[in-house]
């Protein structure tokens, strides 16, 4: 039996590439996560 598995990430922030946790507020995407 086949099990399709589809797995969504968020797109990087610029918090993310600082190593900053932002938690629920909106954060600017990266240019990584722009890509």
């Amino acid at each position: 039996m086949a099990v399709d598995i589809t797995y969504f990430v968020h797109g990087t922030t610029t918090d993310n590439e600082k190593d900053i946790s932002s938690g629920w507020y909106d954060v600017e995407l990266s240019e990584k996560g722009i890509q």
